[in-house]
């Protein structure tokens, strides 16, 4: 991965209404914070006012890794203007794929062993920021 990979993933920034899956509402938010770090925060709803958790995806010698706690959790093995592939940490889990379709959506889809993925839409949300 270069560096001018790394800054295409601009189209992160902002803040995400999430639905599908089995899960409700969820709220997220993506930060730039410098050249080779985006910040993802967790929010625990819609106020955007409480975090919940929190991320970094970041750019390191050639390697896009997504981190938290200060542990490795998944490494881009894949990225394109408009696409990211992720592979988990663990072995043996399926990995997960984030795809933009507009300025105002993207699409997270989660592998899973045996069964279907899941899909998870996201939403720009102009709101509280």
């Amino acid at each position: 991965m270069s560096a001018e990979d790394f800054a295409a993933l601009e189209w992160l920034e902002g803040r995400w209404i999430g639905s599908g899956g089995d899960a409700g509402a969820f709220y997220e938010e993506y930060r730039i914070l410098d050249d080779g770090r985006i910040e993802q925060i967790r929010w625990s709803d819609s106020t955007f006012t409480t975090p919940v958790g929190r991320s970094t995806i970041e750019y390191l010698g050639g390697y896009v890794m997504k981190s938290r706690d200060g542990q490795v959790e998944s490494l881009v093995t894949r990225m394109a203007d408009d696409e990211i592939r992720f592979a988990w940490a663990e072995s043996g889990r399926p990995g997960f794929t984030w795809s933009r379709v507009s300025d105002d959506e993207w699409v997270a889809v989660l592998d899973r062993r045996g069964e279907g993925p899941v899909v998870y839409n996201m939403r720009r949300t102009r709101g509280n920021g």
